[in-house]
C-alpha cells in the first residue's frame, strides 16, 4: 500500500526544532521500512520553512530514494490567513498534495514510539477499517509534567494492544484512506484552535464510519510548555469548546473536568508510575487548567473577538 505521512510543522520545539527532527527521522526510517511508495509531507508557515529550517529537514530524513521521497510545503497566503484553526489548516493543506492511498497524520511535537508508522498502517490490513487512531499518552518526567498527566484528557500509556472502537480520536495521530479524507475533511472552525476533531469525529458517527484505535501505535505528548503555554491552552479550551458544542455543554464539560480533576489524579498516580506525594500537586494544577476553561467560556461569550485575535495555543 502506498502512503503519505502528513506532518503539520508549527509545534517543532523552539529555534533548533530539535523536537520537530527526531519526529522526521523516526518517520523516514520507519516509511522506508514499509512496502509500497511512501512519502512525508512537512508543510508550515513560509517563515518556518525557510532555507536553514528546511536543510535541516532534509538531512533529518535522508535522500529520497526509490520507496521515499520528502516534500517541504511553505503554505499559501491564504491558508496563512485563515480565520479558522492554523493547525488544521495545515493538515489539509498536507493531505491535498498527498498521494498516497493512505493518509496519516502526526504532529511536529509528538515523541512516537518504535513501531508506531507500522502499526498505523497494519490496522489497515482490514479492508474495512476506514480511520484509525494512535494511542496517545501524556509525556511523564518532571514534577509539571507529571501533574499535567494526572488530570489531562490523554490516557497513560496503555502496555496491551489490539484494535478496538472509539468515538473520539486525536489530530495528531489518526490515519484516513485517501477516499474517506477527501470527503470528510478536517472542518472549519473560525475562532478556533482546536474542535475540528470533535466536529469530524460527530461526522464520521453520523454517516456510520467507524474509528478504530491501535493500541499498539504508541506516542507521547508534552505538556503545554510551562507558564504562558498552560494558560493559553487552558483558555483556548474553554473558548474552543464553546464554538464546538455551545455554552450548556462546555459548562457542562467544565463540572466534568473539575470532578475528574479530583479522581483521576488518584486512579493514574499507580500507572503514570508517578509517587503519591505529588497527587495534591495534579489536584491543584487540574483545578488551575480548568478555572482557566470556565474563563475561557465566559470570555467567549460575553467578547469572543478578544480571544480570537489573542489566543494562539
Amino acid at each position: 500500500m502506498d502512503g503519505s505521512v502528513v506532518l503539520e510543522w508549527s509545534q517543532a520545539g523552539g529555534a533548533d526544532q530539535q523536537r520537530g527532527l527526531r519526529m522526521i527521522e523516526t518517520l523516514a526510517s520507519e516509511a522506508r521500512q514499509l512496502p509500497g511508495k511512501w512519502e512525508l509531507i512537512v508543510c508550515g508557515a513560509p517563515e518556518a520553512l525557510g532555507f536553514p529550517q528546511s536543510a535541516a529537514i532534509r538531512n533529518a530524513a535522508g535522500e529520497d530514494d526509490d520507496g521515499f521521497a520528502l516534500k517541504i510545503l511553505p503554505v499559501s497566503a491564504e491558508v496563512v490567513a485563515t480565520s479558522a484553526s492554523f493547525y488544521f489548516a495545515l493538515k489539509n493543506y498536507g493531505a491535498a498534495a498527498a498521494q498516497g492511498e493512505l493518509i496519516v497524520f502526526a504532529d511536529s511535537d509528538l515523541q512516537v514510539e518504535n513501531g508506531w508508522l507500522r502499526a498505523m498502517v497494519d490496522t489497515f490490513a482490514n479492508p474495512e477499517v476506514q480511520v484509525a487512531a494512535g494511542a496517545v499518552y501524556p509525556k511523564c518526567g518532571t514534577w509539571y509534567e507529571d501533574a499535567v498527566a494526572m488530570f489531562w484528557f490523554f490516557e497513560p500509556r496503555s502496555t496491551g494492544g489490539g484494535l478496538r472502537r472509539t468515538s473520539h480520536f486525536f489530530a495528531n495521530s489518526v490515519a484516513f484512506r485517501r477516499r474517506v479524507f477527501e470527503t470528510h475533511p478536517f472542518p472549519t472552525l473560525v475562532g478556533s484552535n482546536r474542535g475540528a476533531c470533535a466536529l469530524l469525529g460527530r461526522q464520521l458517527e453520523r454517516e456510520g464510519i467507524p474509528v478504530w484505535r491501535n493500541e499498539s501505535a504508541r506516542a507521547a505528548h508534552p505538556a503545554p510548555e510551562c507558564g504562558r503555554g498552560f494558560l493559553m491552552r487552558g483558555i483556548s479550551h474553554g473558548r474552543d469548546n464553546y464554538l464546538a458544542y455551545g455554552a450548556t455543554r462546555t459548562f457542562a464539560r467544565f463540572l466534568l473536568g473539575i470532578c475528574q480533576t479530583f479522581v483521576r489524579p488518584l486512579r493514574r498516580s499507580a500507572r503514570l508510575g508517578v509517587p503519591l506525594y505529588e497527587v495534591p500537586l495534579g489536584i491543584a494544577v487540574g483545578l488551575a487548567y480548568w478555572s482557566l476553561h470556565l474563563f475561557g467560556l465566559a470570555v467567549a461569550v460575553l467578547t469572543p473577538g478578544l480571544l480570537r485575535h489573542r489566543i494562539t495555543a
